[in-house]
């Protein structure tokens, strides 16, 4: 046997992977031994094995065979990049896995507590979860997120807590004394509601959209916001959109 070379059997004893895969992988193409005893059993080199470890990354990612092969035949920076690109989605992943364990943590340590979350708490845990699955694809989550490093906590805080809920009372306000939608107040409320989107979203019209959606398919945070189907529709027309 050659120095630094491992039988099928090896490889497969160290790799915890079955015979029948490796032999696949050969018959396939994937991944051919470089050499042979004189009895004939296939040995697989360092540089096989270096082949087989990006075959099994590239395999837990769920790329196909077919993929792999296309993947390792260009090599070079088609596969670096391939490798990078997964890498960071799956560290993407990872993220929205610990901030989902961070809140399950949260309820845990409640219960072992015996103290109930508040209504708003239990609210907030649902519509986290459910909502942005729901209407943001997991690059929109990510987006969303780093757009919330950038703007900052602070920000967000007065935005929420302070701009939003002066903005929706003045709206209402003006559509309870049957201010109409295109008269010039209104549409000063309406730039100012159009300005605080656009300081979050910062263009982003798939993020608007999708905000928008939850606002109108979602009773339960037109209530939370103050917001119900006639402001929103006040809101369009003062804005020109309807």
């Amino acid at each position: 046997m050659a120095v630094g070379t491992l039988t099928v059997g090896a490889v497969a004893r160290r790799t915890g992977l079955s015979v029948r895969t490796l032999h696949h992988y050969h018959a396939i193409g994937l991944l051919t031994p470089s050499a042979r005893t004189d009895a004939g059993y296939r040995l697989y080199s360092v540089r096989d094995l270096m082949r087989l470890e990006q075959v099994v990354l590239l395999r837990s990612l769920g790329l196909s065979l077919d993929d792999i092969a296309e993947s390792l035949a260009r090599g070079g920076q088609t596969l670096l990049r391939t490798i990078e690109h997964h890498a960071h989605q799956l560290q993407r992943r990872i993220e929205r896995e610990k901030a989902l364990c961070r809140r399950l943590e949260r309820a845990a340590l409640n219960l072992r507590r015996r103290e109930r979350p508040t209504v708003d708490e239990i609210l907030d845990t649902i519509v986290e979860v459910g909502m942005t699955e729901k209407y943001f694809t997991p690059e929109q989550q990510d987006w969303v997120k780093r757009r919330a490093e950038e703007v900052g906590a602070e920000r967000i805080k007065q935005v929420e807590q302070v701009e939003w809920p002066t903005l929706i009372a003045e709206v209402r306000a003006e559509m309870d004394k049957g201010t109409p939608p295109d008269a010039p107040r209104a549409k000063a409320l309406a730039a100012r509601w159009t300005a605080l989107v656009e300081e979050f979203t910062k263009g982003n019209l798939e993020i608007a959209r999708a905000v928008a959606m939850v606002y109108k398919n979602e009773p339960s945070m037109r209530q939370k916001a103050g917001i119900d189907g006639a402001m929103m529709e006040y809101i369009n027309r003062a804005m020109g959109k309807v």
